[in-house]
């Protein structure tokens, strides 16, 4: 599950970084986020849900 959140975080700040300038990026950086958002997405729906 760590991974999950590892991968989330870290491509959902590359895509802030990229989308606030701080480093140029290609127009391929709005993909970074759509993986932040479905590894979010995966990671809550399979938690095991007694540890909701």
């Amino acid at each position: 599950m760590l991974v999950f959140w590892g991968l989330t975080v870290g491509a959902f700040l590359a895509w802030l970084l990229a989308v606030t300038g701080v480093y140029e990026a290609g127009p391929w950086i709005h993909v970074l986020l759509v993986i932040s958002i479905a590894f979010a997405v995966t990671g809550l729906l399979f938690r095991p849900i007694g540890r909701r």
